[in-house]
C-alpha cells in the first residue's frame, strides 16, 4: 500500500489576477491530477495572437 498520495500536476487555491483595477480572474481553484489533459480557454480562445502577429517583422 502506498502511503504517499500522488501530488497533482496543477494545484491552485483562490488564484487572482488583475491589471490595475480591472480584475480578470478571481477565486480560481484547480486540482488537476498528473496524466490529465487540461486546457483553459479565455474569451479569445487559447490566448495566442493571430498568425499575422506571431511572425517576426
Amino acid at each position: 500500500m502506498n502511503a504517499n498520495p500522488v501530488q497533482p500536476a496543477i494545484l491552485t487555491a483562490g488564484l487572482r489576477k488583475s491589471f490595475g483595477t480591472n480584475v480578470v480572474l478571481a477565486g480560481l481553484d484547480l486540482d488537476v491530477p498528473r496524466g490529465t489533459v487540461f486546457s483553459l480557454l479565455g474569451a479569445t480562445g487559447p490566448g495566442r495572437p493571430p498568425p499575422s502577429r506571431s511572425s517576426p517583422r
